[in-house]
């Protein structure tokens, strides 16, 4: 968790809105049944996504965009007069893997909900999904949230404002979430496409779980247990080549019905369900 004297407007006042109100998580459609637990009465359980969960920013597909953010922010404290405390954890944090009390732990959403590339990358080759929420509701989560800075002078503008804000600290765990937080939302101008918007936490070290993905061991944390995202809208991926049917027969396919119905469960009857417009067909 993080101190009680984390301020994160420092962060998000120099990080832009996505241009829309809502956001997109790509995901499989397996994936679906962990995000929307059916509401089985009416004695006070959550509507909603209610699960879901953040992993560690070190496990991501760019191995090296923590270095690359911390490289950033270490460059901008150069023409500040920072404190050697903020200098000394600069240099700790580039040169190790940091302290898991100040472990950013991210879960990744676009401001693109039907692009190409995300459905390559994210949504099982086109045949996964793409599940909407509105920012407000992301907002609202215990966390720091914002779109990735992709352009270099972006970055280093933004650097420079995150370092002059805790140029005097001296507190080792508070400064060490602030450069690992503004670390988290610079990123490869070669990832630009995914439009990111991320949301980070700094969980209570107790909270964390571990699981299996692939061949690797990743730690996890659950990140809605206290705010239920609203559903806007699903997309079902372009591989489902659902885009030419009619209202009635997209109702009715084998993969729209279940999902509709996994939403009626989860009290989202409002959400939208529509197919991809995106050409692509992985066969």
């Amino acid at each position: 968790m993080r101190s009680n004297l984390f301020d994160r407007s420092l962060i998000e006042r120099n990080l832009v809105a996505p241009g829309t109100p809502f956001v997109a998580h790509y995901t499989s459609i397996n994936t679906l049944v962990h995000f929307l637990k059916p509401v089985l009465d009416s004695n006070g359980a959550r509507e909603g996504w209610t699960s879901a969960f953040a992993s560690p920013i070190q496990f991501l597909n760019d191995r090296q965009e923590l270095r690359l953010g911390l490289a950033t922010l270490s460059r901008a404290a150069t023409g500040v007069g920072v404190s050697t405390a903020v200098k000394g954890i600069l240099q700790e944090l580039s040169t190790s893997n940091g302290d898991q009390r100040s472990d950013p732990f991210q879960m990744s959403f676009s401001g693109s909900p039907d692009e190409l590339g995300q459905w390559r990358g994210y949504g099982k080759n086109g045949y996964g999904c793409s599940i909407q929420t509105d920012v407000s509701s992301l907002h609202s989560i215990n966390a720091i949230s914002g779109c990735v800075i992709y352009e270099p002078v972006d970055q280093d503008r933004f650097a420079k404002s995150v370092v002059e804000g805790i140029a005097e600290l001296d507190d080792p765990l508070l400064i060490q979430q602030y450069l690992s937080a503004a670390a988290s939302f610079i990123k490869h101008p070669g990832f630009q496409q995914d439009n990111e918007y991320r949301v980070i936490v700094f969980p209570d070290v107790s909270t964390v779980q571990y699981r299996a993905v692939g061949d690797r061991i990743t730690q996890y944390v659950e990140l809605l247990t206290d705010h239920p995202l609203s559903v806007r809208q699903i997309l079902i991926g372009p591989a489902w080549q659902l885009s030419t049917l009619t209202a009635t027969e997209f109702e009715n396919h084998h993969v729209v019905q279940p999902i509709r119905r996994l939403l009626n469960a989860a009290r989202q009857e409002s959400a939208l369900l529509m197919p991809s417009s995106v050409p692509y067909d992985p066969e």
